[in-house]
């Protein structure tokens, strides 16, 4: 089966297309079930394992079209996994309210850093390393 020139860069526009919107697009508006993570992924892995079976059989145009469904499946997974930080309240994901508490970025509200006790962390460095030794 030959699939024309101008198919193969519509399929392709259509890949890029959707890669793009799940990374760059707007999040989900509500949290999506486990279970459909996980099923997304195992559809997508068959779908891949699939088109490599067909490519086996010399049977190109299955392939890519397997492959290419892998491809759409973990869009919308990726898409759905941007609304995972999501309370449920319809915001979706990606909205930065400042309360994570495993945010690394000193100095931001709600990650518990506050500057006077880091000054006395290291006021504390500094005397421990004046005191002599006790020796024993």
């Amino acid at each position: 089966m030959v699939v024309p020139l101008w198919l193969r860069f519509a399929f392709a526009g259509v890949l890029v297309m959707s890669m793009a919107a799940a990374f760059w697009g707007r999040p989900p508006r509500r949290r999506p079930q486990p279970t459909t993570w996980r099923r997304l992924a195992g559809a997508a892995a068959a779908c891949y394992g699939a088109g490599c079976g067909a490519l086996l059989f010399d049977e190109p145009a299955l392939s890519a079209a397997l492959v290419g469904a892998g491809v759409e499946t973990l869009s919308v997974a990726a898409w759905l996994g941007r609304a995972m930080g999501d309370d449920g309240e319809g915001e979706g994901g990606g909205g930065d309210d400042g309360d994570d508490p495993t945010d690394r970025d000193p100095g931001t509200p709600g990650d518990g850093w506050n500057p006077q006790d880091d000054q006395a962390f290291w006021d504390y460095v500094s005397r421990k390393r004046d005191r002599e030794p006790i020796a024993g």
